[in-house]
């Protein structure tokens, strides 16, 4: 059978075309927000627009992107705690899966800077009010 399709197969950072797991590592303050940009590759290496989910290892959250024919940027602002953020063009509990290619992007929450807090109310820093 044929392996030709128009269903994204690969998922790559913009600026190379490295189609394996990519691992991105950041440090964010909280609610400090990270951008993604990434482009989603079918089976014979063209670009191919289709879904792409994102979810984490740390907290309950799934969303689903639609890419298009050209790069593509999330944003990702919802950060509350370190960890793993995972896009892939194919959701599967199965990290390891090796039919499963995805940007994996290690967050570390950073402590607020000097003169900041964190503030209840959301996920960011705020100045310190007793200051």
């Amino acid at each position: 059978s044929s392996l030709i399709s128009s269903d994204p197969r690969y998922i790559c950072p913009c600026d190379k075309y490295v189609c394996y797991n990519t691992a991105i590592h950041t440090q964010r303050y909280p609610g400090e927000k990270i951008m993604v940009d990434f482009i989603t590759i079918g089976q014979r290496e063209g670009i191919s627009p289709g879904v792409v989910f994102t979810y984490t290892d740390t907290i309950p959250f799934t969303s689903v992107l639609r890419s298009v024919n050209r790069c593509n940027t999330y944003d990702v602002s919802y950060t509350p705690i370190s960890g793993n953020l995972y896009l892939s063009t194919e959701y599967s509990s199965n990290i390891g899966a090796s039919d499963l290619y995805q940007i994996i992007i290690s967050i570390v929450i950073l402590p607020c800077p000097a003169g900041f807090v964190k503030d209840n109310s959301s996920p960011s820093c705020i100045c310190n009010p007793f200051l």
